[in-house]
Order: C-alpha cells, then sequence, then structure tokens
C-alpha cells in the first residue's frame, strides 16, 4: 500500500499556486511511480484548496478517459454534520467538539460587520438570460478593503424577472455604484436596468466592462480567490434568502479544475473584488505644471 498524510503543510502554502504546484509535480513524479502498478493508494488530510495533490488527482480519476477502468472511491466527511453537531468528537478527550467547529466557522465567516456606516454601497452583476444560467449579483457593503455581502440576486429565470428583482436589490440596499459585464449580446440587459431604475425614479451610476474569455475568467476567479476568503464577509448559515444559499452552494462547489456547470457565483464575486480594488471615478489633485 502507498499511503500519503496530509499533503499540504497549511493555509500558507495552500494560498500559494506555485507551491501547491510544486507539491502535485512531486507526488505525481516522485511518489505514485515508486509503487507498484497493483499497490492500494490511500491518501487522506484535510483539504485546503481545490488543486491541492487531493484535488488534481480526484480530477484526474474523474474526467480522464485514460483512467476510466482504475476504480476507486472519495470519502469526504465534513466538520459537522446535517445537525450542526461535530463528526470528529471522539471519547477520552481527542478530537474536536461541536463548540469548536463552531468557534472556527464563526471567525472565519466574520459574520458581524462594523457598527459604522459603510464607505460604500457597491454591486456586480453577472448578467444572464435564463436556459440554465444564473444573473449573479451581489450587493456589497464596503469597510475599507472589507466587503460585507448583505444581499444578492441569483436566479436562473428570463430578464423580465430578473432585472426587476436587481433594481429592488439597488432600491432597498440604497447600492451606490453598479457595474455590469456586457458583452454584445448582454448590453441591452444594463440599458434595461437603467430603464427600470428611470422609471422608478431612482439614479444610479451604473459602468459595464467587457465580459473575459472563459480562460480570462477562471484566470480572474484564480486571482481574487484569496481575497474573497480574506475580505469578504458572508451571512451566517439560517439568515441567508434562498437565493442567497444557492448563491453560496455554487460558491462552494466551484472547482478550479475540471468542469463547472455554473460559475457565476464566484465570477461575480470576483468582480465585486475588482470594484474595491479598482474603483471607477478616482481623481487626484495636483499642483499645474506651467
Amino acid at each position: 500500500m502507498l499511503i500519503a498524510d496530509d499533503l499540504i503543510s497549511g493555509i500558507e502554502e495552500a494560498l500559494n499556486k506555485d507551491r501547491l504546484k510544486s507539491a502535485w509535480d512531486k507526488v505525481d513524479n516522485n511518489l505514485l511511480p515508486r509503487a507498484k502498478e497493483t499497490a492500494k493508494i490511500l491518501w487522506c488530510g484535510t483539504r485546503w484548496s481545490m488543486v491541492d495533490p487531493s484535488g488534481m488527482r480526484a480530477d484526474l480519476l474523474e474526467n480522464d478517459k485514460q483512467f476510466e477502468n482504475r476504480r476507486f472511491a472519495t470519502i469526504n466527511l465534513p466538520a459537522l454534520d446535517e445537525d450542526d453537531e461535530s463528526v470528529f468528537d471522539y471519547d477520552y478527550g481527542v478530537g474536536f467538539s461541536t463548540e469548536f467547529y463552531r468557534q472556527r466557522r464563526a471567525s472565519f465567516e466574520r459574520n458581524k460587520p462594523t457598527d459604522r456606516e459603510p464607505d460604500r454601497i457597491i454591486m456586480a452583476v453577472d448578467p444572464a438570460f435564463g436556459g440554465g444560467d444564473f444573473v449573479a449579483g451581489p450587493v456589497g457593503y464596503q469597510y475599507g478593503t472589507d466587503v460585507y455581502l448583505h444581499d444578492v440576486v441569483y436566479d436562473d429565470r428570463d430578464k423580465r424577472v430578473t432585472v426587476p428583482l436587481i433594481v429592488n436589490a439597488v432600491i432597498l440596499n440604497g447600492v451606490q455604484a453598479m457595474q455590469v459585464e456586457a458583452n454584445k449580446s448582454t448590453e441591452a440587459y444594463k440599458e434595461e436596468i437603467e430603464e427600470e431604475l428611470k422609471k422608478r425614479g431612482h439614479r444610479l451610476n451604473i459602468t459595464t466592462k467587457s465580459a473575459p474569455t472563459n480562460t480570462a475568467k477562471f484566470q480572474r476567479i484564480f486571482d481574487k480567490a484569496p481575497e474573497i476568503r480574506e475580505n469578504v464577509i458572508f451571512r451566517e448559515p439560517g439568515r441567508r434568502s434562498k437565493e442567497y444559499s444557492l448563491f453560496m452552494q455554487n460558491l462552494f462547489s466551484y472547482k478550479l479544475l475540471g468542469k463547472n456547470k455554473n460559475d457565476d457565483a464566484p465570477d461575480s464575486l470576483a468582480m465585486l473584488i475588482d470594484m474595491i480594488r479598482n474603483p471607477a471615478g478616482q481623481y487626484q489633485v495636483f499642483k499645474r505644471p506651467f
């Protein structure tokens, strides 16, 4: 048997794509070839990244036709079960309690934003016209470099439904700036939002950004992933609408390797982070040179 345990050391290595690639190269070129062809392989450990060695190996087994006859089983155990209780709370004081995991979750999600007024209320919109694609529109309350995800629009119906949903979210949350990802087919989507807002007597600064290619979209999500993890504050479970919960499911199910049916939630959050990092309309006062 070939046994491997915790091939990634922790979050620092997991956030470094070069170190992740190096870890996989060592596993694929140095570790796996040492096992005889008939050897059983057992891997266990904490998953820190979608592209850690376990994820790379799983993608190979699941998606590469050369491995279609290879038998394998994947067992994923969450820290908390469907009743929100620890599945690793063992006898004799070993393992981890329910309280421990709930505290870790609270620390990770940082659910309580500051009491002060936000610097800006912003919204990023990844439009769609139904047919299986979702309109994703996260509403963020920005505090410096952090953003509290207060509300979302996430719906796969056509624009007759989704445009009013976006307009309602804008007015309800007092959105001050919006960015809509646009291409030739979705340019009109922004215009319909503006028209609907005008009918309701609401003015809003709406900018558009060209939709990237699939490769560029993947790279944008990959590049913004650390900031999504570190700077976006999510509502706690139990305080999320149905739309919000579906949005989170799409976010957590996104795979950097392999096919994704939808990437709307992570892509819209990458847009939201980009709005914070590169706000439109910045200016600088300087002395006239003449």
